[in-house]
């Protein structure tokens, strides 16, 4: 009995630590049961959210059939999904592998269990290959993929999420039909990024949009480049300033800020003022700032293509440009005739010595070298007028041709393009840029291979400062020439194509161009004030900004470039000046288009259409188209007493066929005018109903078909105005003429 005492005293023990244990077992057990339920329920989760990404992947397939950049983001998304499904297979065939493998490992394995593995293991082997594919594949596109800019925000109803839908829809409807800009006011805000720079896609069809899109890709090329090219290259200038690298030049403006509170601070701790005079000057230097940031925003703008963009859309600004344009075809046809004294404008800025014997003798002894050259003056962009016509829009003002426009504006702008290159102003410009750009190549390069480039003549450091070139520069371009280019003859052939220093070819490339613009006059934005640059104001000086540039880039650069050079190519441009004007005016014809006998109106005329004092014609034009004497009154009086059998006195041929009201005007307001009294010629007839004598009522008047005969496009182009005007001696048997004898 106490034996079986003792055992059960035992026995109560051995069942507490059982029992102790057995809870120990239930806990862990619980645990595993819980995680593995977990493990489930998180399992199903992920393959709910793998079915909804198919999903969502199969709604978009058709969209990404039609758009490049929306197939490359399911693209990305599938490869993502594989990756991931891969994972989780692998996971789980890993996991069978290796406790196989332990089985195997604690001698419970079979041929069977045996089996499996080495099955088991080539399949685990071949997925992780896949993986490995999926994952290169993966990290391939990543980078490709268009990055989200904005979240789609949470939406408190659906009547918020519709209501945000809709804003987005009149936002593309707007911009795709060209509304966005119509009747908006100016808000002053600067836009960082923009066009094909703001990285947005717009996901659908092209067929359900097809009306809205441009098909023309010139003005397609046009419109990225006119977008792109300035926002890159101001984002580089202010990066290379200092700044942060944004088109807004935000850094900039705020380094003027700067600039300008130092000079007041400077003003304010003066002890040499009184309190009157640093209030004067702050006031002054307040003023001066206001203007400073203006401008150089105003420019920027203009460069961006945003300058008053409020006032650019409107229907008076479409109204005035296609009045422009209108003008453009029926005014400029002879421009090629006015355009003579381009041929000496190089000899007047690089020399007569140089520009015949590396501009004019290599034309006939050396032209394989010349086009060589000129390979590379067409890779710079110097050489260009043959496709975009530029020169020729900046002379005449056209707007931007870049705007949403209607069909009619269509047709005038193609219209326009045709009568650009009829006028053949495009192939002139190319063949004497052509020459300026081999000029300019060979004494830029000349200038940079010299052994010491401080040591240069005071006239080329003054000229390479113009181009922007300092010896650092220099030395890289001398460089890139030594190891690349070429010299034959005269000619120095930069080899552009192979230079590795972008910032080499970039300085190069701005001195070039820089230099035959100015050269061969091509208007810029900062050669005409800002008022010019609005409808109002481009309508006001067409034909007139030319005179502005080029007092800026014939004159003004002319009367530094040293005495010599500047009245040696004042005096050959005067002599081709002269050829313009007998040129114009034989060609023309007419009573009132005949040669002058007076020596002083010939020295005028060539002066005038030499281009050189442009700013001074243009305004003694006006004034004398107003009835007063100036200019060609006081040469007419002096010819006179060279040859007292000359004539008197003769208007300037520019301004012949403008009257007084167009002269202040401009064109556009003249059409106007002319078009209104042609539309009173039917109220004169009418007027024939109640006077039976037609001799007191005429219903047309040789005047009525001198403005007539002004408004027909392609009118001035050389080659049949005279058929009109009875030029080159035909005299009375022109159109013109016999339309007057008809009506009087």
């Amino acid at each position: 009995m106490l034996a079986a005492e003792r055992n059960t005293d035992g026995l109560d023990t051995r069942i507490s630590r059982f029992e102790q244990e057995m809870e120990e077992f239930d806990r862990t057990t619980d645990a595993i049961i819980n995680e593995r339920d977990i493990t489930a329920i998180e399992a199903k989760s992920l393959s709910e959210e793998v079915d909804k990404l198919e999903a969502e992947l199969e709604a978009v397939s058709d969209i990404a059939n039609s758009s490049p950049r929306v197939s490359l983001v399911v693209d990305y998304a599938t490869t993502k999904r594989d990756l991931f499904k891969g994972k989780l297979k692998e996971r789980s065939l890993s996991k069978r592998v290796e406790a196989i493998k332990r089985l195997d490992a604690e001698g419970g394995g079979n041929p069977e269990i045996l089996d499996e593995l080495a099955a088991k293991s080539v399949d685990l082997d071949r997925l992780r290959a896949e993986i490995g594919g999926l994952k290169v594949k993966a990290d391939k596109l990543e980078p490709m993929v268009p990055k989200v800019k904005q979240e789609i925000p949470e939406f408190v109803s659906p009547e918020d999420r519709a209501d945000y839908v809709k804003g987005i829809v009149d936002d593309i409807f707007s911009q795709l039909t060209g509304r966005a800009n119509q009747g908006m006011p100016s808000y002053d805000m600067t836009m960082s990024s923009r066009g094909p720079l703001k990285e947005r896609t717009f996901n659908i069809p092209d067929e359900l949009i097809e009306d809205f899109l441009e098909h023309d890709i010139e003005l397609i090329g046009r419109r990225y480049a006119r977008v792109m090219a300035a926002d890159v290259e101001l984002t580089k200038m202010d990066k290379r300033l200092g700044g942060e690298g944004k088109p807004t030049l935000k850094s900039q403006l705020g380094r003027v800020t700067a600039e300008y509170l130092r000079m007041r601070e400077a003003v304010q701790a003066s002890t040499e003022l009184d309190d009157a005079a640093k209030t004067k000057a702050l006031d002054a230097l307040k003023n001066s700032e206001k203007s400073d940031i203006e401008d150089a925003a105003a420019i920027r703008d203009l460069l961006r293509g945003q300058f008053k963009v409020d006032a650019q859309h409107t229907n008076f600004a479409r109204v005035l440009r296609v009045a422009g344009t209108f003008n453009f075809m029926r005014q400029l046809g002879g421009v090629v005739v006015s355009s003579l004294s381009d041929a000496v404008r190089p000899a007047m800025v690089h020399g007569m010595g140089r520009y015949m014997s590396e501009g004019i003798a290599p034309l006939i002894t050396n032209l394989a070298a010349i086009k060589l050259a000129l390979k590379d003056s067409k890779l710079l962009g110097s050489v260009t007028e043959r496709s975009l016509q530029s020169r020729l829009a900046t002379m005449a003002e056209l707007a931007d041709p870049y705007a949403h426009n209607s069909p009619f504006e269509r047709f005038v702008d193609n219209a326009a393009n045709v009568f650009s290159k009829m006028t053949l102003l495009p192939f002139w410009n190319d063949m004497h840029k052509s020459i300026a750009s081999v000029l300019i190549q060979n004494r830029v390069l000349l200038n940079v291979q010299s052994k010491d480039y401080g040591a240069l003549s005071a006239a080329e450091r003054r000229y390479m400062g113009f181009l922007g070139i300092n010896t650092d520069m220099a030395d890289r371009i001398a460089r890139q020439f030594n190891d690349f280019g070429d010299v034959q003859g005269n000619v120095h052939i930069p080899g552009l194509e192979r230079w590795t220093d972008d910032e080499a070819v970039r300085a190069f490339a701005a001195a070039v161009n820089k230099d035959t613009d100015s050269t061969i006059v091509t208007k810029s934005v900062a050669d005409v004030p800002l008022f010019a640059h609005t409808p109002a104001g481009r309508a006001l000086i067409q034909f007139k900004s030319f005179a502005l540039a080029s007092n800026q880039r014939v004159l003004m650069r002319g009367l530094q470039e040293g005495p010599g050079s500047f009245i040696t190519g004042t005096v050959a441009m005067t002599t081709f000046g002269m050829l313009t004007y007998m040129t114009k005016q034989i060609e023309a014809g007419g009573d009132q288009r005949v040669l002058s006998t007076n020596p002083g109106t010939w020295l005028a005329e060539g002066l005038d259409r030499a281009g050189i004092f442009q700013m001074a014609f243009e305004v003694n034009s006006t004034w004398e188209k107003l009835g007063a004497p100036g200019i060609y009154t006081l040469a007419s009086v002096l010819g006179k007493k060279v040859n007292p059998n000359a004539d008197m006195r003769q208007q300037a041929s520019r301004y012949a066929n403008r009257d007084a009201f167009g002269a202040i005007l401009g064109p556009s307001f003249q059409l106007g005018t002319d078009a209104a009294q042609l539309l009173g010629v039917g109220g004169r007839t009418l007027s024939t109903l109640t006077d039976g004598d037609p001799s007191t009522n005429p219903d047309l008047a040789p005047a009525d078909v001198d403005r007539a005969t002004k408004m027909i496009p392609f009118l001035t182009l050389p080659y049949w105005r005279w058929i009109i005007e009875g030029g080159f001696g035909l005299e009375d048997a022109g159109v013109r003429q016999q339309l007057h004898k008809m009506v009087q």
